[in-house]
């Protein structure tokens, strides 16, 4: 399980009532509690420092080979991410990603709306080579933080994103189903 490590992108200007102003916090605790190794960093709310923050991630982290989640935290909806006013289709991120995300799930908190059609789903799969992409299809007032850790914590430790889900929804129905919360492999 150490092996294992979770990258999380942050956009440190979006205006959001369900989302603190840093999640930081709450990965310190998810680490301390299970030994997961979590790398935090922010990006201003530009499509150019988002953009850069994935490049570095992917072509000058030495790590990034160990990440199996990429945590990402930013406004959007109907399936784009909104950033300094613009949207950004999946199939644009997909792009950003092209191969590079071999065995590993991306995951967006509910302060993106994730409701994918199959196709785009299946494009962003193959496209960037992901093991899944997972998010929340509803908007709501409740943020998704205990939500999201718990998905991590049974993905580190069975490395197995359906059974993962499976056990969210077992112990968590109401809230999943609140959330609607979602996973494209």
């Amino acid at each position: 399980m150490n092996s294992f490590k979770l990258f999380c992108l942050q956009n440190e200007v979006y205006s959001s009532k369900v989302t603190p102003k840093s999640v930081l916090p709450l990965l310190e605790k998810f680490t301390m509690k299970y030994g997961i190794t979590t790398v935090y960093k922010t990006f201003d709310n530009s499509f150019e420092s988002f953009e850069e923050s994935l490049n570095n991630l992917i072509y000058e982290d030495k790590n990034f080979s160990d990440y199996k989640i990429i945590y990402i935290l930013t406004e959007g909806d109907h399936n784009d991410l909104l950033i300094d006013n613009f949207k950004y289709s999946f199939e644009e991120i997909a792009e950003i990603f092209e191969a590079k995300l071999t065995d590993k799930i991306l995951h967006f908190s509910n302060i993106t709306q994730l409701n994918l059609e199959e196709e785009t789903a299946q494009y962003f799969l193959d496209i960037t080579g992901a093991k899944g992409v997972s998010g929340y299809a509803n908007k709501t007032t409740i943020g998704s933080f205990t939500f999201d850790f718990e998905f991590f914590y049974h993905y580190f430790t069975t490395r197995d994103p359906i059974y993962a889900t499976e056990e969210i929804y077992k112990k968590n129905l109401a809230l999943a189903k609140t959330l609607g919360f979602t996973m494209y492999y």
